[in-house]
């Protein structure tokens, strides 16, 4: 029988263990600093969106036991990753009483044995299959790079001899920061539109990040990071944050100093008033500790730029 779910139910451990099992959190901290958890109905519809049946209390079940005997199914895993210096042991599967030999076919051509370990895991009846584990060793100093890892499968009663092999990346155990960085430099973080001069439009912009960009080099920084320069609203009200840029494809005109475009210095004196006058329409609050009024700030600029698009 099919029960509706309420939006904030909260998630029963077994759907815990099951969204756990497919890489889903169950918990997170929130802006707050506050313990949350997904409600069920979230954890459900996140496991349906990987394929995973979790509606009822049967379909957690079922898919549960399906987590369980998956990789029972499967002679080597999808892909394993080892890290340099780390010995990783690898599961195979294949018929109970099987004989069974792994290797690592290397980048370079060459050829590693692995040694088997005791695994005294108990057989799994696998699709009527009686299954069992061996473990086998992935030695630490296997080079960086992509191999191949392969399990030749002796003949049983359950199968013909064959061979299953699965990519094998062995990767740094760090990165290092390249000698050229030379040691650790320094830098500063800025949001571009509160970084204001007396030439601004009222918020922060292209030239104000060459001033300071100018400025941080002189004193010998190394980086200059800033908010993203997306774009946002062309018209209506703008959105205020950065993060939430209505394309990525384009830069916020907001941050264009409309009397930099090289064009203006060619502007009759009549338009280079109605340039001027719409700067004088914000360029007051540069000074002001008020909230950054954009939709202000992008008429005035709208007005001057479209004086500048008309010549």
């Amino acid at each position: 029988m099919t029960e509706s779910i309420a939006t904030s139910e909260p998630a029963g451990e077994r759907l815990k263990q099951l969204a756990e099992a497919h890489g889903v959190s169950t918990e997170y901290w929130d802006y707050h600093g506050n313990l949350a958890a997904p409600s069920r109905a979230t954890l459900v519809a996140v496991l349906a969106a990987l394929g995973v049946e979790a509606g009822t209390d049967e379909e957690i079940e079922t898919s549960l036991a399906q987590v369980e005997i998956t990789p029972w199914r499967r002679t080597l895993p999808p892909s394993v990753v080892a890290r340099a210096g780390e010995e990783v042991r690898v599961p195979v599967h294949v018929p109970d009483g099987a004989g069974v030999r792994v290797h690592v076919d290397l980048e370079d051509g060459s050829r590693r044995e692995l040694p088997q370990t005791d695994d005294w895991t108990l057989p799994h009846d696998v699709d009527g299959v009686l299954t069992g584990r061996a473990t086998f060793a992935l030695p630490a100093d296997l080079p960086l790079g992509w191999h191949a890892l392969v399990a030749d499968i002796d003949a049983s009663p359950a199968c013909e001899a064959h061979s299953a092999t699965t990519p094998l990346a062995v990767t740094p155990d760090r990165l290092e920061l390249p000698a050229s960085l030379g040691e650790r430099g320094w830098g500063v973080m800025a949001q571009l539109y509160s970084v204001r001069s007396r030439g601004s439009w009222g918020i922060g912009d292209a030239d104000d990040l060459t001033e300071l960009a100018s400025l941080l080099g002189d004193e010998g920084a190394d980086f200059l990071l800033i908010n993203p320069l997306h774009a946002s609203e062309p018209a209506g009200t703008m959105t205020p944050s950065p993060y939430l840029p209505v394309t990525r494809r384009f830069v916020n005109p907001i941050y264009i100093r409309p009397e930099a475009i090289a064009e203006v210095a060619r502007l009759s004196g009549p338009r280079r008033s109605l340039v001027q006058w719409a700067f004088e329409e914000v360029s007051e609050t540069d000074l002001s500790a008020d909230p950054i009024d954009r939709d202000a700030v992008w008429k005035a600029k709208r007005e001057a730029l479209e004086v500048i698009f008309a010549a």
